[in-house]
Parts: structure tokens; C-alpha cells; sequence
């Protein structure tokens, strides 16, 4: 039996950990703080817009400045990774229909699978994620790990957390709305996102500050023009005497039967006719909480996520967590990955404990620890980048950052380039170690959040990686 370590417990690492103790692997997973997954908002996206301008060309070598524009390596004039890699060819996305709900709008297939699908797209905004992929830069990990990568990595992730979970697919993106009252696209959502918008009574805590109902309300008119839209306040805090409570004391406060049953009384008075109660997500922490809450009141429910740490999120987290661990996964957490040994293959991997570094040997590597927003990738004051480990990091060439605040900044591309295996790859465009696998957010070549993006690419990757540190 093989021993891989994987470093962080984001989606990234948590799917590559799932797919290891599925192929037979020892798995140890090692994660410092929180998982990403509990700060997202519940969804997984896939590709919903376009890129803008940039693309990482280079390595940067620990220390240079990531200011300097030299020649690319390995740029070519038809703007390719050297190991980029594409994939078979997507489907097409099925015709639409007329239905109009919070997973789309007018022009909707009328087929039940797929009735929150939308056609026509709005503008700026990816349809089909999988039909847009040949519009990315050469460098995106897409566009490396290649079609077959995605639609094998959402799979694995669809079955991995369930239906009771997520709902949606490939075949075109939801849109669902926001705290803010527009529509945002993504390719799976839980099932508690998705409620027809035609009539719709949006329902606000006055104790929980992160929901104005109004705002949404208002906004969600001029999105959906021919929707019936209302806001309606309702004083209940989540604790007696709490003035401002946070989703997640919402979500564990309704574990308690009495609460809930308060609660669904007070929001039950709320709706009029056949109006979708569109609510903050709160429905509770464990997967089924929100369908008892929802029958309790007999009316299509649809939750919007708010700002972390999300409930969602936590419910998805909860879930991997669980698996793994009764799968047989090994969990460090709170230990960080100080370094690597080895030479042409890592044999050990270094963690930060108490008194003195620990090393764990194993017989491959899934680096999955994140970009800027863990620390994993840092910018210092004389415009040196760097990652933690002190692997070659991508960066696009020229300055790291343009005068227009609207573009996408270069810098944000920055990170590890791999191979169609997912390895990490050095300024030669060779594989730094041959079983050294990276995946999720760490990749070089996309502005994730921009694009709407980062999990499609943590669960392609994460598969490839996974499959990679199998063979």
C-alpha cells in the first residue's frame, strides 16, 4: 500500500484524499487552520465568466523581483503551456424551456432535470462552462489538465458529496442570487439554492446585519423585471436578548426543536400565495435541516449565501471530513508543511511541531495548500515572490500590477504550473520531483474568483493529482 500526503484540507485536498483512500492509498492529510470550503459560499463553480487580460509566462525564481519582464518560458505564438494538454470535446447544453427560478431565468428547458438552466445567457456571463474552455489562455490549468480532467473531477466531486448536497451539472450554469440581489453563475449549488423566482417574499433577521433584505429585493427587481418581488423584516434572534447574531448561531440555534419551531411559525406567516421564501442560508448545519424546515411550511424555499464562514459550506466540509475520516484518512491539523526531502522523488515531507520539525515519509506528494489567501504564495515589500516550500512559482511577465482597477492584476495568475498529470513543473518545463503533485488553488493561470472558476479547477486537479500519485 502506497502512502501519499496531502497538504491542505480545502476542497483541492479533501477530493484528492477521497480519490487516494479510494484507489487504496494510506492517506495522510495535513491542514493548517481553516479549510477553504467553510468560507466559500456552497457552491461549486466550474468556469461563469471569461477571463479578462493576463496570463502567467514564467517562472520567478525565489527572491527575483515579480516586477521583471524577461522572455516567457516556453512561450510560444500560439500561447501554450509546453505541457498543455487538451481533452475531448464537451457536450452541447440541452434546449430551453420557459420555467423561472433562482437556478435561471426565462427561456429555461422545461424538463425537470433541468428546469433551473437558462438560455440566452446574460452578457458577460459563461452558458456552458465546458463549451468555453477553448477560450481560455493556453496556461489556464483548464486548458492543461484538459476537458476530460473537468468532467471526471466534477463527477467524482457530485458523488463524493451527494445529491442531498449538490444539485446541477455540466450542461449549463445555474443563476442564483446573492445577498446583493444579482445573479451569479455556478455549476453546482445545494438543493436549498434553488427555488423558482417568479413570486418571490425575501425574508430578513433584523438581528443578523449581513442580509438587507430590501437591498436584494430592490436589485432582484431590476434583474427579473417581470418577477413579483417584497422584502419582509422579522425580529428573532437567534439568541434571547443577542442583538446581532451571525448565520452560523442561526444554523445551530435551529437544532433545538423548540427554536425551530418558533421559527417556522414566524417565517410561515411571512409568505402570501405560492411565493418563494427566499431566506439568508441558515437551515440549519447537517444536510437534511433545511427540507424538514422547507415541509414544514409547504412552499418552495431558497437560501442565499452571506459572508463567511458559511453554512453551506460547513455542511459540504462536514461531510468530506466525515467520510474521510471513516474511510481510514489520517488528519494532521494545525501542522505546517515546513519543507520537502528528497532529489529526483520527495521520500519525506517536514511538518512544524512542538520542540523539533517532524518528517513523514510517504511515496508521493499532492500539494493542494492554496494561493495568496493561505499564505502559501507571498509577496514581500521589494516585489519578490515566493512560495512556502520554495518551488518555482509562474508569474505573467511585466509589472504585477496595472492602473486599472477593473482588469484583472497579473499578479493574481501567479502560482505553480503543472503538467497534464497534474506535477509540478520547474523553469525547464521538467517536473520538479517525479511523484510531486500540486492542485486547487496553488495553480498558476487563473483569477479563480474572477472567473468564478476555483472549484472546478480544485476538483480537476485534485482527480488528476490523485490518479497521478495512484500510478
Amino acid at each position: 500500500m502506497s502512502r501519499v500526503v496531502v497538504i491542505g484540507a480545502g476542497l483541492a485536498g479533501l477530493l484528492a484524499a477521497g480519490r487516494l483512500v479510494q484507489g487504496g492509498a494510506e492517506v495522510i492529510l495535513i491542514g493548517f487552520g481553516i479549510g477553504g470550503l467553510q468560507l466559500g459560499h456552497g457552491c461549486l463553480d466550474v468556469l461563469g465568466r471569461l477571463p479578462m487580460t493576463g496570463r502567467p509566462t514564467r517562472p520567478a525564481v525565489p527572491g527575483e523581483p515579480a516586477a521583471s519582464a524577461k522572455p516567457a518560458l516556453g512561450d510560444t505564438a500560439g500561447n501554450e503551456h509546453p505541457a498543455a494538454c487538451l481533452g475531448a470535446a464537451g457536450g452541447r447544453p440541452e434546449p430551453g424551456g420557459s420555467r423561472q427560478s433562482a437556478g435561471g431565468m426565462p427561456g429555461e428547458t422545461g424538463c425537470e432535470d433541468d428546469r433551473h438552466r437558462r438560455d440566452p445567457q446574460p452578457p458577460g456571463l459563461v452558458q456552458t462552462p465546458l463549451a468555453a474552455v477553448d477560450g481560455l489562455p493556453g496556461t489556464h490549468p483548464y486548458r492543461v489538465l484538459g476537458r476530460r480532467a473537468i468532467k471526471a473531477g466534477m463527477g467524482f466531486a457530485a458523488d463524493f458529496f451527494g445529491p442531498g448536497l449538490l444539485t446541477g451539472g455540466l450542461a449549463g450554469n445555474l443563476l442564483l442570487p446573492t445577498a446583493l440581489g444579482v445573479l451569479r453563475p455556478t455549476a453546482y449549488a445545494s438543493p436549498s439554492m434553488v427555488g423558482p423566482l417568479d413570486e418571490v417574499v425575501v425574508v430578513g433577521l433584523r438581528q443578523l446585519k449581513d442580509f438587507q433584505p430590501g437591498l436584494l429585493a430592490e436589485n432582484l427587481r431590476r434583474t427579473l423585471p417581470a418577477a413579483r418581488v417584497r422584502s419582509h423584516w422579522v425580529d428573532l434572534p437567534a439568541r434571547a436578548g443577542e442583538a446581532d447574531s451571525s448565520a452560523l448561531h442561526y444554523a445551530r440555534a435551529l437544532a433545538e426543536p423548540r427554536y425551530r419551531r418558533r421559527f417556522v411559525q414566524m417565517i410561515g406567516r411571512v409568505a402570501r400565495g405560492s411565493e418563494t421564501l427566499l431566506l439568508p442560508a441558515i437551515l440549519g448545519l447537517a444536510a437534511g435541516d433545511w427540507q424538514a424546515i422547507a415541509r414544514a411550511w409547504q412552499r418552495p424555499v431558497a437560501e442565499v449565501p452571506l459572508p463567511p464562514p458559511s453554512v453551506p459550506g460547513m455542511r459540504l466540509n462536514s461531510h468530506a471530513l466525515a467520510r474521510l475520516r471513516a474511510a481510514g484518512v489520517r488528519i494532521i491539523d494545525g501542522s505546517r508543511v515546513t519543507g520537502l526531502r528528497g532529489n529526483a522523488r520527495v521520500h519525506a515531507v517536514q511538518i512544524a511541531t512542538a520542540g523539533h520539525p517532524t518528517a513523514i515519509g510517504c511515496d508521493a506528494v499532492i500539494h493542494a495548500g492554496g494561493g495568496f489567501e493561505s499564505g502559501t504564495l507571498a509577496l514581500d515589500s521589494r516585489g519578490r515572490l515566493t512560495e512556502r516550500l520554495g518551488l518555482p512559482v509562474w508569474r505573467p511577465a511585466g509589472p504585477a500590477f496595472v492602473a486599472d482597477r477593473r482588469a484583472d492584476q497579473p499578479l493574481w495568475r501567479a502560482g505553480l504550473l503543472v503538467d497534464a498529470q497534474a506535477r509540478v513543473l520547474d523553469q525547464a518545463g521538467l517536473p520538479v520531483y517525479e511523484n510531486l503533485f500540486a492542485a486547487g488553488g496553488i495553480l498558476a493561470g487563473a483569477v479563480r474568483w474572477r472567473e468564478y472558476s476555483g472549484e472546478g479547477i480544485a476538483a480537476a486537479s485534485a482527480l488528476r493529482a490523485a490518479e497521478g500519485a495512484l500510478a
